[in-house]
């Protein structure tokens, strides 16, 4: 264990100048997205607002690193690399979240750019190169640039088409407290640790919890099926359609719990790759992905109900009528939600005063789903008087039989093949193909043979092969 293992958050830095991007871009990203998605010509007054930012940051950064640089004789070569890295996160970040308001169905593919360019650049840089830390720095940077590259390239209409404009940049910084007070419920969040070692808990325990979310935070990657109703909503005048919501939820469920169903059962042998004392985290690993479930439903509902907002659309408007708007509402909701639940966390390991690190880091789970469960529920009412449409519970009871299915062929195959044989990359992904695989293609066709929508899909990706095979 090492003392950053209690510091992690679930949501990854990316680089060195990745501490100071949330808080200033979210300022443009929050309405830049809003305003590219209803057509809004934005995108050069995006992309000036976040060069501005990073020479802000950029500042800041230096005087940071200097002041490091002197007091703890940090390696300077390094954190000068910062500089650079800060620009290229700034306008990555703006050109990406434009590129899910104007054509969100480029946005997974822009991130996907980024992963494969990183792995084969660091691995050069490392295993060719030879250059160690600096190389994987620069490597880095450069995946960055690739998806930046490739974003413009989306967004080179609403680019060409566009001009800065000093009104709409004003604006933006005038309602930048709105992004800001959502950064709140980041902020509450954080302080959970600090609830934990202020009542004597060690660092190990707050690993172990780290670790339990962090594998179980995969079942999140569902969430990016979602990616498009929050653009599509904002782009129609009609508000939120129930039939948009309701694909929305089955294409995200149908990922979700065979993905949570699968990581439970594989995470005795996932934790071991990283040291028997994380096994510790098995029980947590449990209830963290039941956390994540849930935490799927409140993201779309989020998107749901801010989507529906319309506020924004009027000049003019007063700081007090956005201060009331569904926006706010569903940012105070989520904040309430944070608080809350430090304070069950911290009354529980009060009341109970558990010794077990598993029993602490369970606890601290459970009190995340304890908290999320009744203001999701909250906002599942709110969003139904926004629109008409139903959760998708028959639905999400077939992938649970079909992921059940899976569990027990899975259990057998493990049976057979035994522990992982190796703990390296080659000899681990060897072993999750020949899990993965058969299992995956059995529920696929459970799926299929008992869920209508899951047919509906089916049928229509068949006719977009033969589509494309007969060159129509």
């Amino acid at each position: 264990f090492q003392a950053e293992d209690g510091i992690r958050d679930v949501e990854r830095s990316r680089g060195l100048g990745d501490v100071y991007k949330r808080q200033l871009l979210d300022v443009v990203n929050f309405w830049a997205l809003r305003d590219v998605a209803r057509g809004y010509p934005v995108a050069r007054t995006a992309l000036l607002s976040s060069l501005l930012l990073a020479s802000a940051s950029s500042a800041a950064y230096v005087a940071l690193i200097l002041w490091a640089y002197r007091s703890f004789s940090q390696p300077l070569s390094v954190l000068l690399l910062g500089v650079p890295q800060i620009f290229v996160l700034y306008i990555v970040s703006v050109l990406t979240t434009m590129v899910r308001g104007y054509a969100p169905h480029f946005y997974g593919v822009a991130q996907m750019v980024f992963e494969f360019s990183k792995v084969a650049l660091v691995y050069v840089a490392l295993a060719v190169l030879k250059q160690g830390l600096l190389g994987v720095i620069v490597a880095v940077m450069a995946a960055y640039l690739m998806q930046a590259a490739f974003s413009a390239a989306v967004l080179s209409k609403p680019l060409r088409e566009s001009r800065a404009s000093l009104k709409r940049l004003v604006r933006w910084v005038k309602l930048g407290w709105v992004p800001l007070y959502q950064d709140l419920h980041h902020i509450l969040l954080n302080l959970e640790p600090v609830v934990v070692r202020a009542l004597r808990y060690s660092e190990e325990v707050i690993g172990i919890r780290s670790m339990s979310v962090t594998l179980s935070s995969i079942v999140m990657h569902a969430s990016s099926l979602g990616v498009a109703l929050y653009p599509k909503i904002l782009r129609s005048r009609e508000g939120p359609r129930g039939a948009d919501i309701e694909v929305t939820l089955k294409l995200e469920y149908m990922l979700a719990i065979p993905l949570s169903v699968g990581i439970v059962m594989l995470a005795p042998d996932l934790l071991l790759l990283f040291g028997r004392n994380y096994l510790e985290s098995l029980y947590g690993v449990w209830v963290a992905a039941a956390c994540f479930l849930v935490a799927i439903l409140g993201m779309t509902l989020d998107q749901v109900i801010m989507g529906a907002e319309t506020l924004d659309l009027s000049e003019g408007v007063s700081m007090r009528a956005y201060a009331k708007s569904l926006i706010c509402r569903v940012i105070t909701i989520n904040v309430g939600r944070a608080a809350t639940g430090v304070a069950v966390l911290a009354a529980l390991l009060y009341a109970m005063r558990p010794s077990e690190r598993w029993l602490v880091a369970v606890i601290w789970n459970a009190a995340w789903l304890a908290t999320l469960l009744p203001f999701e529920a909250y906002k599942y009412l709110l969003a139904r008087k926004l629109s008409e449409f139903r959760f998708p519970l028959r639905n999400i009871v077939r992938y649970a039989v079909a992921s059940a299915l899976m569990a027990l062929l899975l259990k057998a195959i493990m049976a057979i093949l035994g522990p992982p044989p190796s703990t390296r990359i080659t000899g681990l992904a060897c072993y999750l193909t020949l899990l993965v695989t058969p299992t995956a293609c059995l529920y696929l066709m459970v799926v299929c043979l008992i869920d209508p929508f899951a047919q509906s899909l089916a049928k229509a990706a068949l006719n977009v092969i033969k589509s494309s095979v007969h060159g129509r």
